[in-house]
């Protein structure tokens, strides 16, 4: 189908050819003008929306759903909710190159190709840039070029400006200039498999079977020129079928036979056509006229498109310049200063009316003796509901200038209606004043929030202050008002309803109450709490019950509760509610629920699971719902919203739940679009900040899209996007191959089952992050610490050469000392030893002196033997040491026979001593030892050794102890503290009558 536009030209109006009219009716018997025309609802946008401009020249719906709107002033993007512009830039070489739009077209790729006033563009979506295309060099330069009459064939841009035809080739913008027919000016039809038609001015048609050979034929007498010189509108509707009409004060249109070059039907309309479009689904063409918007099917009737009750929900009146009926059915309509309209037959579902009171919300309605009335908070109004389709049938006032909350009929078909601060007033259908009833009580007026009436002719009143009963009085012949029975906890009372066995179901404000006919409460849901029932601490705004037996019960934040058989089911914005705050509930003729919130009219979907939120993609309006202004009549509900009254034909509505299937649009790396393909993308993270901007398809789809993603291996960790947010946002990826996966509903419970996009992601890490750089480094570093080991080894290697050389040396210089101090100081005292062993005395005295020089003698050999083994010893361990203590004290005991000696050791850690450690710990115990031998008079003695975390040593007696204050500066004790300090030993001396304990203990912090 080849849809080719031409400038318009404005004409008179239709009233001005009726002349004409009656011509045409005589001449072509098959043309009938209809003389009631279609009444269709539209919805209008215009700049106030967004649009750019309100003149609107071409509409096209691509391939994903989004809509496209050329107009005088720019490129239009529009995806149900909002409108992006696209605008010429003289110093960006990438945007559109003129702001008059006059074509939109979309190739096999996706890619939309915009012809303009002057220029042919080529616009990739993703990245939003242009690619301009001329003819020639010298079009660039000149102020019009009009590309509008062209045709997308393989790849291939076949156009005809001026007196030529041309064919581009975008992959390298070559244009193949074709050899004219004529040298007189005309016009262009361009179709499929490169078939082209040329009419000029002097009456002769060509006609080229294949545009690009340049080869034509001539036809005489052709019907496709209109000899006046007028610009052609056609139309490819069906195969070999050419629709053609000339743009003139009178169209003739013609249905063209493009084998045979020969027409098959002709119509004279007394009508300017500005545009042709066919709806293939409805087999009709539409007339863009410049007195508004005709229909024609293939018998040649005519039906013009009427304005219906409510002018902002019809076609605008004026000037149609083009209209176009995408592959859902709806028609859109560009207007010539009015903006943008679009229609679809289940628009006709819905109407609104406006509010009677101008700027005043509706917030009530009822029908009575088959007159709506409508209540607002300026007022009461009514109309018959034989007129409601009427626009020029306004509402009557019935009572002015007074807040009205709500309405109600009892069986007498009379009208209640609540006001505020003045009680509620009981009219007849004719609007006149029945009755007042005061709802002043105890000094104060009680705000009427709803009202409902009981078959046994009692009007229930819910109010601020409890739910009040207005009876009937036979005596008085009129309704009397008494205090409520019903036993109700919230002082709120919102809605009530009585079931067709009189029980009557009651919420407010602390929950739901469920009262028999004789006010007997029968159960009790409370909502004040988290745990006494399933509505947790909310208010009850209405409450209703399926013909199922079910109950649906309207909070004011928790969304919707449907209680059955003792088993709820929740329903909240996860289930596709437009919001959580509940104003109605009403059951439909169909058991179905609609429900209506702050901020939309949703519909419980077929399974009874996830709700529908109504939009304006179904005709409905994009506005807020009044609390309690709910109402069915005839198998039509009314709804009180902010914008007027919106009736809807209920059992006529079907909608069907939409799957939706998200994918990634677009990705920003540092605010730039980059391209991607085949659903993959390589970059490298570091340092960038990375948005992928998600989309779904449907694109055009005005209700809410939820998205969820998770990527890589998070296989059960889906993140779920704010509302109304479709950008993910990363400063850096992990390297490797990842997988963003993308899902989307338009109900979070839905999720779950929706279908998965991913997109591959090569993660590459920059070259000094590659994996051949990192093992580089590595070798590097590995060798660097290599060789600084190594060089440290060597160090230490000489270091410990040196030291054993040291070592080695000082060994031998002790071997020395030893030798010399055995040697000379050992054979002194051995032949001191020997001669006092010779000498021979008498005097007892002198015998105890020689025996104690002989003791001395032997003391100073054994010192001399301990500090030779010392010096001869490089290291020690603890056992070993503790053996040659050992070996000492026994030998020390033989000369004490008197004394008992005992050893205790506990050796876990058998580590080395060092020589002087070992030398000036064996000192303290030897003075220890001779102390208690020869002064303390001691007869028992233990030693104990223990080495564990530390070393600990000790050294215990039971003899006669001293003052270890007093001996503090005694010259063994200090040298006992002086050899333990340099062995990194603490020494500990505590002496009484009972004894003497002498410590070491190792003192690890000190020890080097």
């Amino acid at each position: 189908m080849s849809f080719i536009n031409t400038k318009s030209v404005l004409s008179k109006r239709v009233k001005d050819y009726l002349p004409a009219m009656f011509f045409c009716m005589l001449l072509f018997p098959h043309y009938t003008l209809a003389q009631a025309g279609i009444d269709r609802r539209f919805l209008q946008y215009s700049v106030v929306d967004g649009l750019s401009q309100n003149s609107v020249h071409c509409i096209y719906r691509d391939r994903s759903g989004l809509v496209w709107i050329g107009t005088q002033d720019g490129l239009n993007k529009f995806d149900g909710k909002t409108f992006t512009s696209y605008r010429h830039s003289d110093i960006d070489e990438q945007t559109i190159s003129d702001q008059f739009v006059l074509t939109i077209k979309e190739d096999s790729k996706g890619f939309l190709w915009i012809g303009t006033r002057n220029g042919l563009n080529k616009f990739d979506k993703r990245s939003g840039k242009f690619t301009r295309y001329y003819s020639s060099a010298e079009d660039k330069h000149i102020f019009q070029a009009s590309y509008e009459t062209f045709y997308i064939e393989e790849g291939n841009m076949i156009y005809g400006l001026k007196v030529k035809p041309f064919v581009l080739d975008p992959a390298t913008k070559k244009v193949k200039h074709i050899n004219s027919p004529s040298s007189s000016v005309g016009h262009w039809i361009i179709a499929a498999k490169y078939k082209a038609w040329y009419t000029d001015t002097l009456g002769k048609s060509y006609y080229y079977d294949d545009v690009r050979t340049g080869k034509y034929q001539i036809i005489e007498s052709s019907p496709l020129n209109p000899g006046n010189g007028s610009a052609p509108i056609s139309l490819f509707c069906k195969n070999n079928l050419l629709v053609y009409c000339s743009s003139s004060s009178s169209s003739e249109i013609i249905f063209y036979n493009t084998e045979s070059q020969k027409s098959l039907k002709k119509f004279l309309l007394p009508l300017r056509i500005s545009s042709i479009s066919y709806d293939e689904k409805a087999d009709v063409l539409w007339l863009s006229c410049s007195d508004g918007l005709y229909q024609m099917n293939m018998q040649g009737k005519i039906s013009k498109i009427d304005n219906g009750a409510a002018p902002k929900y019809s076609l605008p009146p004026g000037t149609i310049l083009c209209s176009y009926t995408d592959n859902e059915g709806s028609l859109w309509v560009g207007t010539a200063g009015s903006g943008l309209a679009v229609s679809n037959t289940i628009y006709n579902n819905y109407t609104l009316l406006p509010s009677p009171a101008q700027g005043s919300i509706v917030t009530a309605v009822t029908i009575a003796d088959n007159i709506l009335f409508v209540a607002t908070r300026s007022g009461l109004y009514k109309k018959p509901v034989t007129q409601l389709a009427k626009a020029a049938q306004s509402f009557t006032s019935v009572i002015p200038q007074k807040d009205i909350s709500a309405l109600a009929t009892d069986i007498n078909k009379n009208v209640w209606a609540a006001t505020t601060n003045e009680g509620l007033l009981i009219l007849n259908s004719a609007g006149k004043i029945l009755q007042k009833i005061d709802l002043k009580i105890d000094g104060q007026y009680r705000t009427c929030l709803h009202l409902n009436y009981s078959q046994a002719d009692k009007m229930y009143i819910s109010t601020i202050n409890g739910l009040y009963v207005a009876a009937y009085d036979a005596g008085t012949r009129s309704y009397r008002l008494s205090a409520s029975s019903y036993p109700t906890n919230g002082s709120y009372v919102m809605h009530t309803y009585e079931e067709p066995s009189g029980n009557l179901w009651v919420a407010s404000n602390t929950g739901v109450d469920l009262f028999s006919a004789d006010a007997k409460r029968l159960l009790s849901y409370d909502s004040q709490t988290d745990s006494n029932s399933f509505l947790n601490r909310t208010i009850i705004t209405t409450i209703e019950k399926g013909k199922d037996g079910s109950v649906w019960i309207g909070t004011i934040r928790s969304g919707v509760y449907r209680v059955l058989n003792k088993k709820f089911q929740h329903y909240t914005t996860r289930s596709g509610l437009s919001s959580d705050v509940i104003n109605n509930i009403i059951i439909d003729d169909r058991d179905r629920a609609w429900v209506s919130t702050t901020s939309g009219l949703n519909l419980l979907n077929e399974g009874g699971q996830t709700f529908t939120t109504l939009s304006t993609a179904q005709g409905v309006p994009n506005t807020s719902y009044s609390f309690s202004s709910a109402f069915k009549n005839n198998g039509k509900i009314y709804f009180g919203t902010s914008e007027g009254l919106l009736i809807i034909d209920a059992n006529k509505v079907q909608v069907v739940p939409e799957e939706v299937k998200a994918f990634v649009k677009d990705i920003k790396v540092n605010g730039q679009s980059i391209l991607f393909q085949n659903n993959k993308l390589q970059i490298m993270p570091d340092g960038k900040l990375i948005i992928f901007e998600l989309g779904s398809s449907p694109a055009f789809s005005p209700r809410n899209v939820i998205y969820q993603y998770r990527i890589s291996s998070q296989k059960n960790n889906w993140i779920t996007l704010p509302e109304r947010s479709n950008t993910i946002s990363y400063t850096g990826l992990a390297y490797g191959d990842l997988r963003l996966e993308v899902r989307a509903a338009h109900a979070e419970i839905k999720l779950e089952a929706a279908e998965v996009y991913t997109l591959g992601i090569l993660s590459r890490a920059p070259w000094y992050k590659s994996l051949p750089f990192i093992i580089l480094g590595i070798f590097l570093v590995l060798a660097m610490a290599g060789y600084l080991i190594a060089r440290y080894n060597r160090e230490k290697y000489k270091r410990q050469l040196q030291e054993l050389e040291l070592a080695k040396e000082l060994q031998t210089e002790r071997n020395r000392i030893g030798r010399d101090l055995h040697d000379n100081m050992g054979a002194y005292t051995s032949a001191m030893i020997a001669g006092l062993n010779q000498i021979k005395v008498q005097d007892v005295q002198e015998e105890k002196q020689l025996e104690n020089l002989k003791d001395y003698g032997a003391n100073i050999m054994g010192y001399l033997r301990e500090t030779i083994w010392m010096l001869n010893t490089e290291d020690l361990t603890i056992t070993a040491f503790t053996d040659r203590i050992k070996n000492y004290s026994l030998r020390i005991s033989h000369s004490y026979p008197s004394v008992e000696l005992e050893v205790k050791e506990d050796i876990q850690d058998d580590r080395k001593l060092a020589p002087t450690q070992m030398l000036n710990v064996f000192r303290i115990i030897q003075e220890a030892l001779n102390n208690a031998y020869k002064h303390a008079g001691a007869t028992n003695i233990i030693i104990t050794v223990i080495s564990k975390d530390k070393l600990y040593f000790e050294i215990q007696d039971d003899g006669k102890g001293f003052n270890a204050q007093e001996k503090e500066d005694h010259y063994g004790i200090i040298n006992m503290k002086e050899r333990a300090a340099a062995s990194s030993f603490e020494l500990q001396i505590k002496s009484n009558e009972d004894g003497t304990s002498i410590k070491l203990i190792e003192n690890t912090a000190n020890a080097s």
